[in-house]
């Protein structure tokens, strides 16, 4: 991974009884050692490579455009920069030493032997990871059946169908997965039918349930068969014996109107499904005051202290703030149904600008008769908590409540949209499919789990290994006394359910397809968070339509009704306005122009804009008067215009946690990142939307009436009209860059034009004729109210277990060896080779023999050792030439100090002696006579070897075999396999019986040998043979 080549210096060991080699690095081999010493093998080897484990870890998170050809890709461009800046570095060094030599003749010439290795191929890569997930199968399957949930949720998809490739191509109908409320997946198959088809799926839901004592859920939500005439829904079927609640998901139910309007396309389908929305929901008094109070902190931050009125603040509220910290609950049947009835009457003969209607007739009446029987289906479930408190965050001065809703299969919509990008690319086969998505399904059910408890002191890592985390809290456990990963409970032993392929192959009797061929591979051993429950579709809109809405009576509805949904008088509890509030609210005036959001002053923007507008657009400055008149228009402004203008952060960086969950700033900008800033921001600034400043929208409201018509607009260098939004942009550039040269208008005012695009302007345009438009079909229209608040109090919420739930599953456990580094008994390895023949002792040395050092011996703290004195009388022997030194000899034992005794009492110690006066060496003298060495003895003279010939290990185990085998066949009855065999082999001399090699005196020209044994010196012997040549 870091472009540096590992250095491996493999075995094969063999076995003790077969003598046959063994794969070093298979599972067999590698599981024999424990844990500690397993984790320092940094690569995964393979037959003839090895990829780094970081690479597998690069390649197991199941996201989108994570791939092996993406790893290879990027991998291999990693090595070569690597290897170019070496390569640079390297041809700059023999460029700066060719320089050097210039003069000298004999220098060489610089060679580059060293090209880029390419990697291997995406393949490759692959069926490494493939490995990697086949050696934690049972831990991924553990974690998936380890799941419960008391409330449940079951969905189809048919996107991951459309992957399918090879044998299991085309014989999905659909990929059904079931959750809980915390948003984990209990199991997730593929099937060719819904229906009958799942109950192979649901009875091993139960038998889990039943195996662990875990008791039955409390209501599952399902998108059909919700309920029947037997009034046994078909679901619980499917659950026997279970007796829960069963409910309709509300998504589902909301989409089945789609059957009845002309177009999903429509101007008004989204206000249609909003109404729809607020039909069947009512939301918490409390909460939603909480919300409001925090926006209108939020809007006097961004509006220079002035109070919105009740109409913006309900604007300013997006279904997403709605959703994440307000409770809600489903009104009663009767109650749905005539609000429902209500409002398809409401909007009966609405039609675009075209004349196309919004509701089929014929199509919505047999829709409304059909889906009045579900109205009970979609009903909240009593006595059950639907709604956890995950956190809080501050927004307008207030603190406001992280809630979780557990209600519907929004959370199961959401899993569907990662599942699908689990498998990488277009096509998969069945078995890449099927470790995909347990890869996928047990990561998911990991980071779901650590998000659903709230652990004092739990950890930050990061990291799905099951085993690994197992073991480092057993470990800290045994040392430490405390687990470090107190989130982490151990997964129970997988069941014998069916999950993903290999459901779908059980049901067509081809269960064959998931063995994949791994022959040519070896195994190998193995600030807030991030929301991933999705956009839950059934949240109305705050304020979706006009801020005055209301709801005239109806006479059809029942009086009770009648004063929940239809009173508008001041006791409506959505109109309700608390003594808090009232001191904050302001009041609409009639006097006085407003925007189209409802805000006072816009006569004196209008003025402002108006005069901009109309400034001549071919000078390059603005003279006095028009800098004075100006002015005075910016103080005519109301003092929510003349706050400056705010911009809203369009990436947040997140502040780091620090101790004592205390947030710490970060430690500086990235090497290079202010110099990036200053490239890509010295241009120009990034654009704004012309709604941030009202003076701002209203220049460019002004240049659009005034470009509708073409001839008003400027033209390019070809005399080519420009468009709307480009025409805009150019005078409006034109108009920033008079306010920008004026001293004057920068000096008294703080009057700045934000920085605009055509984007900005052609999304401003946009939606602004999407309102015009809904605004004018909806004229003379009565539709709901938009937000009811429920009169009577919610039921509280959850908080987050302290702990991990524990289940009655049996957990899983790893037994790996123990660590017994250093209690190995080395034995002694017996050799069958016969030992070289020792030379006799020689009687000659080139170097003085010293006597041996005296050795130090310490008596006691308070004395000191003897100097060490040399005697006066050192003979040296000479020598006439220079000999090879001796042979190595050991140096004498050392003996340890006695143990330290503490003296009674401080004694100085003895004065030292002057040590006698040394002679050291001399550092040549003559040298002595020379001492011819002892001749060397013909090998005939030598005495005969008594051990065994030397035999390869192979060779003894085929004459073992051969044996063998000859027994075998005299038992039979039957002769003795016939074999060619030779007495002498070919590596053993025929003259003298020793090995032909060098230690023997043996040496080999052109496939003649020489035998010392023949009498003849090797220079003899070479010129015999070349002579015969």
């Amino acid at each position: 991974m870091d472009s540096r080549y590992y250095l491996v210096g493999g075995d094969y060991p063999r076995c003790s009884v077969c003598r046959l080699p063994v794969c070093p690095w298979s599972q067999d081999i590698l599981s024999q050692l424990d844990v500690a010493h397993r984790s320092l093998f940094p690569a995964v080897l393979t037959t003839q490579l090895a990829l780094d484990r970081k690479c597998v870890t690069f390649l197991r998170p199941r996201t989108s455009g994570n791939s092996s050809s993406y790893l290879q890709s990027a991998v291999e461009e990693v090595h070569s920069e690597e290897w170019a800046r070496r390569t640079i570095q390297y041809l700059s060094d023999c460029e700066n030493y060719s320089r050097k030599v210039a003069l000298v003749q004999s220098a060489t010439a610089p060679s580059f032997s060293a090209p880029f290795r390419p990697l291997p191929l995406a393949q490759w890569f692959e069926t490494v990871h493939s490995n990697d997930i086949l050696s934690h199968l049972d831990e991924m399957k553990g974690v998936i059946t380890s799941t419960y949930g008391r409330i449940l949720k079951m969905d189809s998809t048919k996107k991951i169908t459309k992957k399918l490739a090879g044998g299991i191509g085309d014989t999905a109908a659909w990929m059904t997965n079931i959750g809980n409320e915390l948003g984990q997946v209990l199991n997730s198959v593929l099937t060719t039918a819904e229906g009958a088809g799942l109950e192979e799926l649901c009875q091993g839901i139960v038998r889990r349930y039943q195996n662990a004592g875990e008791p039955e859920p409390e209501v599952i939500y399902v998108d059909r068969d919700c309920c029947s005439q037997s009034g046994v829904p078909a679901v619980l079927n499917l659950f026997r014996p279970w007796k829960c609640i069963v409910r309709l998901d509300i998504f589902h139910f909301m989409r089945r109107f789609n059957c009845g309007l002309t177009t999903e396309h429509h101007p008004l389908y989204g206000t249609f499904c909003s109404k729809l929305s607020s039909c069947i929901f009512e939301w918490d008094q409390e909460d939603v005051k909480e919300l409001k109070a925090a926006k209108r902190g939020e809007w006097k931050n961004s509006h220079g202290g002035q109070a919105p009125t009740e109409a913006q603040l309900t604007t300013s509220i997006s279904p997403g703030e709605l959703a994440k910290h307000c409770r809600r609950r489903t009104r009663g049947a009767e109650e749905i149904r005539a609000m429902i009835s209500r409002l398809l009457e409401s909007v009966w003969e609405l039609t675009d600008t075209t004349g196309l209607r919004l509701v089929n007739p014929d199509s919505m009446h047999h829709v409304w008769e059909m889906q009045q029987k579900h109205l009970e289906c979609i009903q909240d479930p009593p006595h059950v908590d639907l709604y956890t408190k995950t956190g809080t965050l501050q927004k307008g001065g207030r603190v406001l409540n992280v809630l979780r809703c557990g209600r519907g299969s929004s959370s199961l919509e959401s899993f569907h949209r990662h599942q699908c990008a689990f498998i990488p690319g277009w096509r998969c086969n069945a078995m890449h499919t099927q470790m995909y998505m347990l890869e996928g399904a047990s990561r998911w059910n990991m980071s779901r789990a650590k998000e659903a408890v709230s652990v004092v002191g739990a950890s930050t890592i990061r990291t799905f290994d099951v085993r690994l985390m197992s073991h480092l809290n057993n470990m800290s456990q045994r040392v430490l006394g405390c687990p470090l990963m107190p989130e982490f409970t151990p997964p129970g032993k997988p069941t014998d359910e069916r999950i993903a392929v290999e459901y779908l192959l059980a049901q067509s009797n081809r269960g064959d397809q998931l063995i994949g061929d791994h022959s040519g591979m070896p195994e190998v051993p193995s600030e807030e968070p991030e929301d991933y429950s999705g956009f839950d579709a059934t949240v109305c809109h705050a304020a979706d339509l006009r801020a005055g809405d209301s709801d005239p009576p109806v006479a059809v509805m029942e009086a009770q009704v009648t004063s929940q949904v239809g009173d508008t008088g001041p006791k409506s509890p959505d109109v309700e306005v608390s003594e808090e509030e009232e001191d904050d609210t302001a009041i609409p005036s009639t006097s006085g122009q407003c925007d189209s959001r409802g805000v006072l002053g816009w006569e004196a923007v209008d003025a402002l804009a108006t005069y901009l507008v109309g400034l001549n657009r071919t000078i390059t400055a603005l003279s006095s008067q028009e800098e004075a008149n100006i002015v005075q228009l910016y103080m005519a402004l109301h003092a929510m215009d003349k706050v400056p203008s705010k911009y809203s952060q369009r990436v947040k960086k997140k502040s780091l946690p620090g101790p004592w969950r205390a947030s710490r700033k970060r430690s500086g900008s990235a090497p290079g990142q202010q110099a990036a800033e200053r490239l890509f921001m010295t241009h120009g600034q990034a654009a704004q939307d012309p709604e941030v400043h009202r003076v701002c929208e209203c220049v460019c409201l002004r240049l659009f009436k005034e470009f509708k018509q073409a001839r008003n607009r400027p033209k390019d260098t070809r005399g080519k009209t420009l468009p709307i939004p480009q025409s805009i942009v150019m005078v409006y550039s034109h108009l920033k860059q008079l306010l920008e040269d004026s001293r004057a208008v920068l000096g008294q005012t703080n009057l700045v034009l934000v920085p605009i695009n055509t984007t900005t302007v052609s999304s401003w345009l946009l939606r602004r004729q999407k309102r015009v438009d809904r605004d004018m079909l909806l004229q003379g229209t009565a539709l709901p109210n938009q937000l009811y608040l429920a009169k009577e109090p919610l039921p509280e919420v959850r908080e987050l277990p302290a702990a991990p739930a524990q289940h009655g599953h049996e957990a899983m456990e790893f037994e790996e060896p123990e660590n017994k580094e250093g209690e190995a008994f080395i034995r002694k390895r017996i050799s069958n080779r016969c030992p070289l023949p020792t030379p006799p002792p020689l009687s000659y040395s080139a170097f003085p023999i010293y006597p041996p050092a005296p050795q130090f011996a310490f008596s006691h703290l308070g004395s000191y050792p003897p100097f060490p004195s040399y005697p006066q009388s050192l003979t040296v022997p000479q020598s006439t030439q220079f000999m090879p030194p001796p042979q190595f000899q050991p140096p004498p034992q050392f003996q340890p100090p006695p143990q330290f005794q503490p003296p009674p009492q401080f004694q100085a110690p003895p004065q030292l002696q002057p040590p006698p006066q040394l002679q050291p060496p001399p550092r040549f003298q003559a040298p002595l006579e020379f001492q011819e060495p002892p001749q060397f003895q013909p090998t005939d003279k030598l005495p005969p070897q008594t051990c065994h010939l030397t035999q390869p290990r192979q060779r003894t185990w085929r004459r073992q075999k051969a044996a063998k085998e000859d027994e075998e066949r005299a038992a039979r009855g039957e002769p003795p396999r016939k074999r060619l065999a030779k007495d002498i082999y070919h590596y053993i001399c025929k003259h003298c019986g020793l090995s032909k090699n060098k230690t023997t005196g043996h040496t080999q020209l052109k496939g003649r040998w020489y035998c010392p044994a023949s009498g003849l010196s090797v220079a003899q012997w070479k010129e015999n043979v070349q002579g015969d040549l």
